[in-house]
């Protein structure tokens, strides 16, 4: 590991005044003594000079003096970063108009969504005149601090044996010294240790430490006092050492022992018979097959080399069915190739791509990644597995291998703290990559734990790891510069791993990706050491895979691809794991229903039948994630279902908040853009950026990468409403940005928009259709699929242009359009409609003109939908019998007047009715409600 040294001097100076500006002309400002508006101009702007702090310090509060007659204005907007650098600084925050005033860095495309420091700032003054004159600025301050040390070690949740720990957190460049706190209480009233003035960031508690559950924190101090905030809080365990003799296992051990064989070959000749025959045919084939070339997987271009391919290729699909074969069927001919892979795999030279060992490209170099995890998941078993085959130099030579290759680099780069606290971006539980290098580097020590002193320490560093990814809350600061080591300073805040709801928030491929290395290594080490964590594992976590699931046309369980997650389902292994580990009869559900034949042999092996699967309720099929402000509504669980599912945060690279996606019976119509290589250039151009998804684009503009905020959600069993404030994407163009969708049984999906600016934007509403696309210039378009249609009305503007780009979904050239308003306006309602039904349906659209912007009712064969939205917010609305006080009802009458339903949405205050029928009461204040009759 490499201890760089500090790239930054002692921070000193937290303030910075303008009280004199200079003099002449700027962009409508005139300098002085104050900044006041020019002479002939009713408004104008003036841009401070660029602030430098040095280094990445945390900006805090802008402060300004001004006079402000009334009816004139006067508001500030800061940017961060050097916009050479093409990162951050490219675009100006939302107005501050209050003083003082909390600053908020925000990320760009190619930043972050939580930026925590930045070194740059500047500040731009906007004044109007006003009938009563105009505004003057007599001075305005910004200030900063340093951001908190991240707490490394003991990590959250730990366990540790040692009664006198040491305490490791990230150095902060610029802190000249650290204050240290440990608690017996999680609100520090009764405080165990306070040190302050520490230099280093480590600190050995100086007593003999008791049994019981603690709490540590720390904050930075800057050259002339200024303090930080205090990091977020760990708590940890202090128990007494475990007496444990692992001498005495007997190899294999990690997912079955000897005993359990006879079991196993039982299932495997009955209810997975045709998994054990897939086994067979993998185990076969890979008999004649070469060994690969060390050389040819090292030098393939690309970050990871060729490892991926040799994970996939090699270890999954030979080494793992060969071991496991062996040990079935007791053939030697499987042990003896399989041995020939094992010894080739622990025999190379490095389990890393090169670049990761460029300190040009990486300093501090990084020693393991997730290729040493994949392979070290699949050598350990397999290890395992043809022990009682090896010799005792060939045992030798795997223990050996894996030290060397996997579990001590993962030690140096990913698990001690020690070391850790050097090596940013590896610093908090935060992300898949976390979880997938520990619990492979886990696995290694478990299958050694019997054979090396050591190595039920490292297993305990490896578990303490995966307790804080399952607990992990978020709130830290991490430099994510691949170069830190050479002063590059990416400093970020982290978000929570799962919410309550079991919501991810990379995505769910990712939440997959991660929890398959972590239940990979907590089966077997309950297994062996007894210890489990099903009081941390988030019960709900299979609810993400569940809710956002859907069944496609080939029968095959589908997700949706929002993050670059794919549309895949969870792994046969990953959902028998986390049934077993976290007792999920969600997981047991989807294993059950969606995996007729596993493809994995640790399915087999993981698989519990005393797991009651948690079967779909009707009445429980709609969803919001609000930690990670995702929904879905959805008809149903069958294979025909619709749904309309939205993300209103951002997860990861995609500059996408309001991104939804339509499903009508069963069929996908309205698509998200998937997944590709990250090193396509596709995916930079089109795939991340936000003419990529079903957004708007505002003066041709993306997204700054921000989270947008849910305002409100409603469903009831055939309705549902959820609003969304997505002002923060564009605000340095807008005042304001909500969106509000609608689902109604049978096929009713509204989208609206209402955007609010000081000046004219032009606007362009977006929309990626699957199927064959008939543009209407009356109404909008048909997409067709088959005998289905879904037909997207455009029911405000009154005028607008429709226009068709080109685009992608996954590598497929496909077509999106892009309708804008024909006059450019400070205030856009946008409210489009796409209503299902079967292919040349018959669909009548009658609007009422006065009244409210949108008043329409949409006939069609099997519903009449009715869509009333209010001029000004929370407003009487009324038309063909509906009436409400909302700023957006949706009524759907279905069914023929003998057998009449009702399903219905709101947004207001209320009431609703229909005729004489009172769908919804008032309420005191505007609420989100739907139901049905």
């Amino acid at each position: 590991m490499s201890y760089y040294p500090r790239q930054y001097p002692v921070l000193d100076r937290t303030e910075w005044a303008f009280c004199d500006f200079a003099e002449g002309e700027h962009n409508g400002t005139a300098g002085g003594k104050v900044l006041q508006l020019a002479d002939g101009h009713n408004g104008g702007v003036y841009d401070s000079p660029v602030i430098d702090a040095g280094q990445a310090v945390a900006w805090r509060e802008l402060v300004w003096e001004a006079d402000v007659p009334e009816g004139s204005a006067i508001a500030f907007r800061i940017k961060s970063g050097k916009p050479e650098e093409g990162r951050r600084a490219c675009r100006w925050s939302g107005k501050m108009t209050e003083s003082p005033a909390l600053i908020k860095l925000f990320g760009s495309l190619e930043g972050s969504v939580h930026v925590a420091a930045d070194r740059y700032l500047q500040i731009r003054v906007e004044m109007k005149a006003g009938p009563n004159g105009s505004p003057k600025l007599k001075s305005f301050r910004v200030n900063c601090e340093l951001v908190a040390p991240t707490c490394v070690g003991p990590m959250n949740h730990a366990i540790l044996e040692s009664n006198t720990p040491k305490f490791y957190w990230t150095r902060v460049e610029g802190a000249a010294d650290y204050t240290f706190e440990l608690s017996e209480t999680p609100d520090f009233s009764r405080i165990l240790c306070s040190r302050a003035n520490l230099t280093d960031s480590a600190f050995t508690y100086p007593d003999q430490l008791p049994e019981g559950t603690f709490y540590w924190r720390v904050r930075s101090v800057d050259g002339a006092g200024g303090i930080s905030q205090f990091s977020p809080t760990r708590q940890f365990t202090r128990r007494r050492p475990a007496a444990a003799d692992y001498s005495r296992l007997r190899h294999p051990y990690l997912y079955f022992s000897g005993d359990d064989i006879p079991e196993i070959r039982k299932r495997l000749r009955g209810r997975r018979a045709d998994t054990w025959k897939q086994i067979l045919e993998h185990a076969d084939k890979a008999l004649d097959a070469d060994l690969p070339d060390e050389k040819d997987i090292l030098l393939k271009e690309g970050q990871h080399g060729g490892f991926y391919d040799l994970n996939t290729d090699v270890a999954h699909y030979m080494l793992i069915p060969l071991s496991f074969a062996y040990v079935i069927t007791g053939d030697e001919k499987y042990a003896a190739k399989a041995r020939e892979l094992l010894l080739f795999f622990v025999g190379m030279s490095r389990w890393t791509g090169f670049e990761f060992g460029d300190a040009s490209l990486f300093y501090p170099v990084w020693h393991a990644t997730l290729e040493t995890a994949m392979l070290a998941r699949h050598v350990a078993p397999a290890y395992d597995w043809l022990y009682d085959y090896l010799s005792v130099e060939d045992r030798a030579r795997v223990r050996a291998g894996l030290m060397r290759l996997a579990i001590l680099p993962t030690l140096t780069s990913w698990a001690d703290p020690e070391t850790i606290r050097f090596c940013p971006r590896h610093q908090t539980a935060s992300g898949n990559w976390w979880s997938v290098c520990n619990s492979g580097a886990g696995i290694a020590a478990l299958a050694i734990i019997n054979e090396v002193a050591d190595a039920p320490n490292w297993v305990r560093a490896f578990a303490n790891t995966i307790r804080d990814l399952l607990s992990y809350q978020g709130g830290d600061v991490f430099d994510v510069h691949l170069k830190a080591g050479h002063g590059g300073q990416d400093l970020l805040k982290t978000e929570p791993n799962w919410d309550t709801d079991g919501g991810y928030q990379e995505s769910i491929g990712y939440s997959h990706f991660g929890l398959l290395y972590a239940t990979y290594f907590l089966f077997p080490l309950k297994r062996v050491t007894g210890e489990e964590m099903t009081d941390l594992i988030n019960p709900k976590l299979a609810d993400f895979p569940y809710y956002f699931g859907y069944w496609g046309k080939d029968g095959k369980w589908l997700t949706i691809p929002f993050n670059d997650s794919g549309s895949g389902n969870w792994s046969d292994d990953v959902l028998a794991l986390l049934a077993t580990v976290g007792r999920s009869g969600r997981a047991k559900y989807l294993l059950d229903a969606t995996w007729p034949t596993f493809d994995n042999v640790t399915a087999v092996l993981a698989e519990d039948l005393t797991i009651a699967p948690q079967l779909p309720d009707d009445t429980d099929r709609n969803k919001l994630f609000a930690g990670i402000g995702w929904s879905i509504f959805r008809s149903g669980w069958d294979k025909d279902a619709s749904l309309l599912a939205a993300k209103f945060h951002q997860g990861r690279g995609h500059s996408d908040i309001g991104q939804y996606v339509v499903n009508y019976k069963g069929s996908e119509f309205v698509v998200d853009s998937g997944v590709i290589k990250y090193s396509d250039p596709k995916y930079g151009q089109y795939t991340r950026t936000s003419r990529g998804h079903n957004v708007i684009l505002v003066d041709e503009q993306a997204q700054v990468r921000v989270d947008g905020r849910v305002l409100g959600c409603a469903h009831a069993l055939c309705a549902g409403i959820v609003e969304a404030d997505l002002t923060a994407a564009y605000q340095d163009l807008l005042e304001s940005w909500k969106r509000t969708l609608v689902f109604l049984e049978p096929g009713f999906f509204a989208v609206i928009d209402r955007i609010v600016s000081d000046e004219e934007r032009t606007i362009d509403w977006l929309v990626h259709p699957k199927g064959e696309i008939s543009l209407d210039p009356n109404s909008g378009a048909t997409f067709t699929q088959n005998d289905t249609e879904l037909k997207l009305l455009v029911l405000s503007p009154e005028r607008w242009t429709c226009n068709t780009f080109d685009g992608y979904v996954e590598l497929n050239p496909v077509h999106y359009l892009g309708f804008r308003p024909n006059e450019s306006a400070r205030e856009t309602l946008i409210a489009a409609v796409y209503v299902g039904g079967p292919a040349g349906q018959d669909v009548k659209v009658e609007k009422l003109v006065d009244g409210g912007p949108v008043r329409a009712r949409i006939a069609c064969a099997d519903a009449t939908y009715t869509l009333l939205i209010g001029k000004d917010g929370d407003a009487p609305v009324s038309g063909w019998g509906v009436a409400a006080q909302s700023s957006i009802c949706a009524v759907a009458d279905v069914g023929s007047s003998d057998a009449m339903s009702v399903n219905w949405a709101m947004a207001g205050s209320g009431p609703l009715s229909l005729g004489d029928d009172v769908l919804a009461d008032a309420s005191r204040k505007p609420i989100y409600r739907a139901g049905a009759r």
